[in-house]
């Protein structure tokens, strides 16, 4: 039988990571970002949260504290390993940057983490596609992808193929927020400072919040 019991150097790690995830998640809620309550998140699908990334971005403060808290939990042989840094368009570009910049002013000038931008696509098979300035240089990169929120993984998965595609190498994904509910179909575990792949999801006909009487949250 094999042992899934936590190593003493994932404990440690959980132990050092705890208040840093405490924080951020403390943050998004106080900023409305992490709401909480009774959502109709579809015709059939009820929850007790839900992401609103406008209140992000609403709050650029916010934005760069919680890009730095991505950066203190991702592991450290993995920061020293990257040298480039990729979001899809909008949200994912935004923190991209600016997780770049936070990596670079660790570093000598002329050896900072670079940028890269996925931008959307007219084609609905293709969502993303990496322009091609960026297309031009990102050739055996080792990149950390990142974005706002993960919901499906779809749209990730989509960036890891276009990074794959021009030459480069994913060597991580993080967000703020993991809010499928299920396995990401990545290939590889999401660094999040909120997993809500576990919060509660509800057929509307057997919802105890329904059942409960409490009223759906609107916005």
């Amino acid at each position: 039988m094999t042992d899934s019991s936590p190593t003493a150097q994932e404990q440690t790690r959980a132990t050092r990571l705890e208040p840093i995830l405490t924080r951020a998640r403390g943050d998004m809620l106080d900023a409305g970002v992490i709401m909480e309550g009774h959502f109709r998140l579809s015709a059939t699908e009820h929850s007790g949260h839900y992401i609103n990334p406008q209140a992000l971005f609403h709050q650029p403060d916010l934005s760069w504290r919680l890009a730095q808290d991505l950066i203190d939990i991702l592991p450290p042989a993995l920061v020293t390993e990257l040298d480039g840094v990729a979001g899809p368009a909008s949200g994912g570009a935004m923190i991209a940057h600016q997780v770049a910049g936070l990596l670079s002013s660790r570093r000598k000038v002329g050896q900072g983490v670079l940028f890269y931008g996925l931008t959307k696509h007219p084609d609905e098979d293709v969502q993303y596609i990496m322009p091609p300035y960026f297309a031009g240089l990102i050739r055996s990169r080792r990149i950390l992808l990142v974005d706002d929120v993960i919901s499906t993984g779809r749209t990730m998965k989509i960036c890891l193929g276009e990074i794959s595609r021009h030459g480069a190498v994913a060597v991580g994904i993080a967000a703020y927020v993991n809010r499928g509910f299920s396995r990401l179909p990545l290939g590889m575990k999401p660094y999040v400072l909120w997993d809500g792949h576990r919060s509660n999801k509800y057929d509307h006909r057997n919802c105890p919040m329904c059942q409960a009487g409490t009223p759906i949250r609107q916005f």
